[in-house]
C-alpha cells in the first residue's frame, strides 16, 4: 500500500558566497538531505499500538517536498498517507520507506513488532547486555515502570521531564494534533475525557482532570504561601479578567470575558489589548477593563455570585453577590 503525503514548510535559501579565482565567481548550492523515524523513538511496537513517522529535512526548498510511505510487510504494520503506522497481528521485523519523489532520495524505518503477553515468562539481564538493541529496551522497560509510577501517583514527575516529547494519558481525546504558539494543545479546555479513570473511588469525579501531588501544603491560600505549589492549584479554581479558547478552525486562540464585563457599550474591541481605526495594531499602554459585579447582568443576564461548597467559615461567602470593591 503507498500513500503521498504533501509537507509545507519555510523555504530556506542557499547561501551562495561568491569565491574570487582567476576565472570568476562560483556558486556552492546546499543538497538536499533528510532524515526519518518513529516519533516516539521506540524500536518495538505491539500488535494494534500506533506511531508515527516524523521526517526531519535541512530545509532546502521544502515547500516543494512530497513524501511516500510504503511498509515492506502489511501484516506486520500498516502507513497511512500522513505517515501514520499501525501495528498488526504479524510478529517480526518491518521497514516502512519514506521516500522524497522530488530528490528521488529515500529513508528506512525499521521496528520490530511483538504481542503483547500478560505473563511474564522467562528473564534476562538487560543491565549487563551491550548494543543498541539492548539500550533500546532497556529504554522501553524504563518507560513502561516510569508510567506505572505516574498512573499510580507513585511519583508526580516523569523521568523526562525536559525531553522534546509529551505523552498524554489514553483517556484524553487531544482536540488538535498541531501545538498552537501561546495557547497549547487546548486539553483542558477542549478536551475530552473518554473513560473512567479506575483508581477514582469517587464515581461522579471518575471522569475529571485529576492532578497529583507529592507534598500536602494543608492549606490552599495562595495569598499566603511561600511557595509555588498553592499557587499552581489555586489556578484550577480561580478566575481571570479573561481566558482563551480555540478557535473553530483549530489553529488559532481568541479571547472570552470571565470576571471581564464583554461589549460594554455596544463595543466589540473590548479585548485585553484593544483593536481600533485609531489603534490598528493594539498598542495601547493603557485600556479600561469593565468587570461583572453583582448589579451588572449586562453581559450573562445574571448576577456575578461567590459559590462555596466547602465548611468552613468563609461559606457565608456562598452565593453572596461580588462587590466592585472586592476586584481591590
Amino acid at each position: 500500500m503507498k500513500f503521498t503525503k504533501f509537507v509545507y514548510a519555510i523555504a530556506l535559501l542557499g547561501v551562495c558566497a561568491p569565491v574570487l579565482t582567476s576565472c570568476g565567481p562560483t556558486e556552492q548550492q546546499q543538497e538536499f538531505s533528510f532524515t526519518a523515524g518513529l516519533q516516539s523513538g521506540k524500536s518495538t511496537l505491539e500488535t494494534g499500538e500506533t506511531d508515527r513517522i516524523v521526517v526531519y529535512s535541512n530545509g532546502v526548498d521544502d515547500q516543494n517536498r512530497v513524501y511516500t510511505y510504503t511498509s515492506s510487510i502489511e501484516e506486520r504494520a500498516t502507513v497511512t498517507e500522513e505517515g501514520v503506522v499501525t501495528a498488526g497481528s504479524q510478529n517480526g521485523s518491518v521497514t516502512i520507506t519514506v521516500k522524497e519523489t522530488l530528490s528521488n532520495k529515500s529513508q528506512k524505518v525499521r521496528f520490530n513488532v511483538t504481542t503483547p503477553s500478560s505473563i511474564a515468562s522467562g528473564g534476562f539481564n538487560y543491565s549487563a547486555a551491550a548494543g543498541a538493541d539492548a539500550i533500546a529496551k532497556r529504554t522501553e522497560i524504563l518507560g513502561k515502570l516510569e508510567k506505572y509510577a505516574i498512573d499510580t501517583h507513585l511519583t508526580g514527575i516523569t523521568l523526562f521531564e525536559n525531553g522534546g516529547y509529551v505523552r498524554y494519558n489514553s483517556r484524553i481525546d487531544i482536540p488538535t494534533n498541531e501545538y498552537i504558539t501561546g495557547y497549547g494543545f487546548g486539553i483542558l479546555s477542549e478536551g475530552n475525557i473518554t473513560a473512567d479513570l479506575s483508581t477514582e473511588t469517587t464515581a461522579k469525579y471518575k471522569r475529571y482532570y485529576h492532578s497529583a501531588q507529592t507534598s500536602n501544603p494543608n492549606k490552599i491560600n495562595a495569598w499566603n504561601d511561600t511557595g509555588s505549589q498553592v499557587s499552581d492549584l489555586a489556578s484550577y479554581i480561580t478566575g481571570s479578567y479573561w481566558g482563551t479558547k480555540m478557535n473553530s478552525t483549530k489553529d488559532g486562540y481568541v479571547w472570552y470575558p470571565m470576571l471581564a464585563s464583554d461589549n460594554v457599550g455596544n463595543n466589540p474591541n473590548n479585548r485585553p489589548i484593544p483593536v481600533g481605526a485609531d489603534n490598528p495594531l493594539g498598542l495601547y499602554k493603557t485600556w479600561k477593563i469593565y468587570v461583572k459585579t453583582g448589579d451588572n447582568t449586562r453581559a450573562t443576564g445574571k448576577p456575578l455570585q461567590y459559590r462555596y461548597s466547602g465548611t468552613a467559615s468563609s461559606s457565608a461567602f456562598d452565593k453572596r453577590d461580588v462587590k466592585l470593591e472586592d476586584y481591590k
